[in-house]
């Protein structure tokens, strides 16, 4: 009755000011007189709580639904996920998870979620919360993004994968297997050995695409995902790493050889050769006519002059020229360097060095004596190592620390001469090494005295331990150094009951040290 009462007067006052605006004139003068206020709307009203759906494995993906809702305009949502301690705990948002899906993490573990929905018209806004979901479990490794390669794709180079983007349960360990791939059966096969994080391309990869396959492992279980294939490996221009050498006696009528000097890049490679001739001083060089092979023979045009020799190295990449350093003088003298002694082998205490000769001019045959000397740390000093008369040195425990050199004397029918080559670098010992890890003995139970064994090492000798012994959760996790339990024994206390213990051995020699840590024990008893 009231609001028909209010509708009849307002269609009353509607009519009377139409008459009072006729009356006065008012319409003409562009007077509007105002509208009635429009009904504001009601803000939007839940008539459903949202589900949430998805796997509750970590790093799955859950999804929260709007839920029912009446009202007038079609709302828009917003989200907010919280996590909840079990046994209706107290809920607590989640910063910076404010959509509709979300991945639980691992500290979410035997935790439930929920999601508060806003929804929002011209009208309000209006918030229900979800119903929790089951506890979050563990969850075994997903790939979100593939696993991706860098690097050029050029022989010789280093790619390096990355594993690209997993979820699941901390921690994730990954391992790697980089596969070949033909471009004509498009059919990819794993390259045996290649399990390492890099790659280095060979020979056998030219023409071919490359893919690294990523196995992500964590205590759930195992997944895998691939790369995308790279393009095509190309072939690498020769480049030079050794300028090429001239090999043979500068005696008219003597043969001298081009040798190519040492080259990386693609294989094959092929090499072609071009003689020059030079003054004295080995400059203003020119062409020898017809001289393209790897060898030229003396003349008697050459004597007092100098040559050099142009090697082109060429494969399926392109080609590259370097050119010899030149000769020494035409003539018959006495044995002369054209390239220094040098040593060669690892130099490492028990391995065997090897002295090359160098380079020698002079009337053949020459022979060639050497005598190895010991010298300090910067090269100085140097002395004599008796009896070291060969062409090889073994390298024992008293040259550790110290630098080796190698006179070489070459010798032929007019006379001797002698070069030393540069020092070498210092002679290492060998870094300990495990070969079998350390172990500990005795009776696993309080006031017991447990023993530590080193295990086997192998190294520049003498060789000394020490140890550290730990103390471990009891699921051999979460180890701790024990406060100056530093000795190869240790006695248990009561304290140490219903957990475990490991050691850590450190051996240490000359070259350095290194740790290795027994496995953990059992539960330790009363």
């Amino acid at each position: 009755m009231q609001a028909t009462r209010r509708g009849a007067l307002g269609v009353s006052i509607g009519l009377r000011r139409e008459m009072l605006a006729t009356a006065l004139g008012l319409a003409g003068l562009g007077l509007v007189l105002a509208a009635a206020p429009a009904r504001a709307e009601a803000p939007p009203e839940h008539r459903g709580a949202p589900k949430i759906t998805g796997s509750r494995e970590v790093g799955r993906l859950l999804s929260v639904g709007e839920g029912k809702w009446r009202s007038a305009t079609k709302p828009t949502f917003s989200y907010q996920w919280e996590v909840c301690e079990p046994k209706h705990g107290p809920c607590n948002l989640i910063p910076g998870a404010e959509g509709s899906t979300y991945r639980p993490t691992s500290t979410e573990v035997k935790k439930k979620l929920r999601a508060i929905v806003t929804a929002t018209t011209p009208g309000g806004t209006a918030s229900v919360t979800s119903h929790a979901s089951k506890k979050i479990v563990p969850g075994s490794p997903l790939n979100v993004h593939a696993p991706t390669i860098g690097g050029d794709l050029q022989e010789g180079a280093q790619l390096a994968a990355e594993p690209g983007e997993w979820v699941g349960s901390e921690p994730i360990s990954y391992h790697y297997q980089w596969e070949r791939c033909s471009t004509l059966t498009a059919v990819c096969e794993a390259i045996a050995g290649a399990t390492a994080a890099t790659y280095t391309l060979e020979a056998a990869d030219l023409a071919s695409s490359m893919v690294v396959k990523v196995l992500a492992s964590n205590g759930v279980g195992s997944a895998s995902a691939s790369s995308s294939e790279t393009p095509v490996v190309g072939a690498l221009l020769p480049a030079n790493l050794g300028l090429p050498s001239i090999g043979g006696p500068l005696l008219d009528g003597q043969l001298l050889s081009a040798l190519t000097g040492s080259w990386s890049g693609s294989e094959p490679i092929t090499f072609t050769y071009q003689w020059l001739v030079c003054n004295e001083a080995g400059e203003e060089c020119s062409e020898i006519s017809k001289a393209t092979g790897p060898t030229l023979k003396l003349v008697a045009g050459l004597i007092g002059d100098t040559v050099e020799v142009v090697v082109t190295a060429t494969n399926a990449a392109g080609s590259r020229s370097e050119t010899s350093a030149a000769s020494g003088v035409v003539r018959g003298i006495l044995p002369s360097n054209t390239g220094a002694p040098s040593i060669v082998g690892s130099l490492v205490e028990g391995q065997t060095l090897s002295a090359t000769s160098g380079s020698w001019s002079g009337s053949e045959p020459i022979s060639y004596g050497y005598q190895w000397l010991v010298c300090n740390a910067a090269g100085e000093e140097c002395s004599e190592i008796s009896k070291a008369t060969g062409s090889t040195l073994k390298l024992v425990a008293g040259l550790i620390g110290d630098t080796v050199e190698v006179v070489v004397t070459a010798t032929n029918v007019a006379g001797s001469r002698s070069e030393t080559s540069a020092a070498s670098g210092v002679v290492q010992g060998i870094l300990p090494s495990d070969e079998g890890l350390p172990s500990i003995t005795g009776s696993l139970l309080s006031g017991r005295l447990l023993t530590a064994h080193p295990g086997t090492w192998t190294g520049s000798e003498p060789i000394t331990y020490s140890y550290q012994w730990q103390l471990c959760n009891a699921l051999g996790k979460s180890c701790g150094n024990i406060s100056e339990a530093t000795s190869s024994t240790f006695k248990l206390l009561g304290l140490d009951v219903g957990l475990t213990l490991d050691v850590v051995v450190t051996a240490k020699n000359i070259a350095g040290s290194r740790s290795a840590t027994s496995p953990v024990t059992g539960l330790i008893g009363l």
